[in-house]
């Protein structure tokens, strides 16, 4: 049995994942711009750490959705 609720979920956290996982290149390309030019700063790494934080609240809720469904 389809469950429309759990791939509605699926699906919306599956697009948060995937933007959070484009912010992380980007700023990941930054910062390594920045100490490839000897100018990394703790605003590049604060910047840095904010997209990896999102990738973890992402996968808590993929967590989150899959034990509600099981």
């Amino acid at each position: 049995m389809c469950n429309p609720r759990f791939g509605d979920e699926l699906r919306k956290a599956t697009a948060e994942l995937i933007a959070h996982v484009d912010e992380l290149r980007l700023k990941f390309n930054e910062v390594e711009q920045r100490q490839q030019l000897g100018n990394l700063g703790e605003e590049a790494v604060g910047a840095l750490n904010r997209a990896v934080h999102l990738l973890e609240k992402d996968a808590a809720s993929f967590e989150q959705i899959l034990e509600s469904y099981q």
